[in-house]
């Protein structure tokens, strides 16, 4: 994953996630989301791709953006635009790209 926060770009470490076959079947439990309590809205699926609207909060911290998700067999690839905003922050922009790919079996 690639996070642009206020126009300077990071590449954040790989990480590995086991999402199960009832984690794929919920559906929003397997869309991306920055850490907090999230509400997501808009949210259209199929096969091959996921769209949504995202609004969380930490702390008093507010993050609201939008994420694009494209579905392959055994990958995904997407990005998430969002806008911070709390007690001392007019509106940070955050732009995500993320690069997944399934690596095995995992037990869940």
């Amino acid at each position: 994953m690639t996070v642009t926060v206020n126009g300077t770009p990071q590449t954040v470490p790989a990480a590995r996630e086991c999402i199960s076959q009832k984690d794929i079947d919920d559906g929003n439990k397997t869309l991306p989301r920055p850490e907090g309590a999230c509400r997501l809205s808009n949210v259209l699926r199929s096969s091959e791709r996921a769209t949504y609207d995202l609004a969380c909060t930490q702390d008093v911290l507010t993050t609201r953006g939008h994420a694009e998700i494209v579905y392959a067999a055994d990958a995904y690839t997407g990005k998430v635009n969002l806008l911070v905003t709390g007690k001392s922050i007019a509106g940070l922009p955050i732009a995500m790209v993320i690069d997944a790919k399934r690596v095995g079996e995992c037990t869940k």
